[in-house]
């Protein structure tokens, strides 16, 4: 009889503790966010000659390099042989950090930018005054 007691008497506080919460999963940690697209435009890698110097940085999850009197140029590359994990670029065996110093050959795009079939197009929010078709440095 002791044990048919205790039994009945464990069973609310048992309910109490399944209704708030001692039954639940634990809850999985929020997924980390996915790092800013990089531009990346159709075709090969530019081979025009211009040069660019200024530092990789990223702003309002757009990717820019920013140079020396302040102008901030949107970065694009070509697909092939570019790799980027939100602060390493790559390309190919080249390694870039958000933050250093940067300097890509290449050019400024001459067209609007509308007109051009990106793979990866720049977001809506990113300042596509001036845009910068990177070549391989």
């Amino acid at each position: 009889m002791r044990l048919i007691g205790r039994a009945i008497a464990l069973c609310p506080v048992l309910t109490l503790l399944t209704a708030v919460g001692c039954g639940e999963k634990l809850k999985e940690p929020p997924p980390l966010p996915e790092p800013p697209p990089l531009v990346s435009y159709p075709g090969e890698w530019n081979g025009d000659g211009d040069v660019i110097a200024g530092t990789l940085v990223i702003r309002s999850q757009c990717v820019y390099i920013e140079t020396a009197d302040g102008a901030r140029w949107l970065a694009a590359f070509a697909v092939d042989g570019t790799g980027w994990d939100g602060e390493t670029l790559s390309i190919y065996d080249r390694r870039f950090r958000v933050g250093e110093p940067i300097e890509l050959p290449g050019s400024r795009l001459s067209l609007d930018w509308q007109t051009v079939d990106w793979p990866t197009p720049p977001r809506d929010h990113c300042n596509k005054e001036r845009i910068w078709l990177s070549g391989i440095p």
